[in-house]
């Protein structure tokens, strides 16, 4: 198996801190990178429409009294195709750059 490039430094995700982030840092770059790659107007209308219903999705599947199953399932399906454009590879910075 090769090696991810290592194409990002800890500051372009966002990170000022020494060596790798813990679990929660690590979840609190990953929104926040989503936001900016979101935010940044580079990403296909149909896309960021696939986003937002991923978010419709995580509502009825997580945060109503019964879950939906349906909603689930088919959030996760998408959560697959929108993981390589939203988030980064833990990999693919250099931890040990200086930010």
């Amino acid at each position: 198996m090769t090696k991810s490039p290592r194409r990002l430094t800890p500051a372009q995700v966002g990170y000022f801190g020494k060596g790798i982030p813990d679990d929660e840092t690590m979840s609190e770059l990953q929104t926040a990178y989503a936001k900016r790659v979101l935010e940044s107007g580079n990403v296909a209308p149909h896309v960021v429409e696939r986003f937002r219903r991923l978010h419709v999705l995580h509502e009825k599947a997580f945060h109503r009294t019964k879950p939906d199953k349906q909603a689930l399932l088919e959030g996760m399906e998408l959560a697959k195709e929108l993981l390589p454009i939203f988030h980064f590879k833990v990999d693919d910075v250099d931890w040990e750059q200086d930010s």
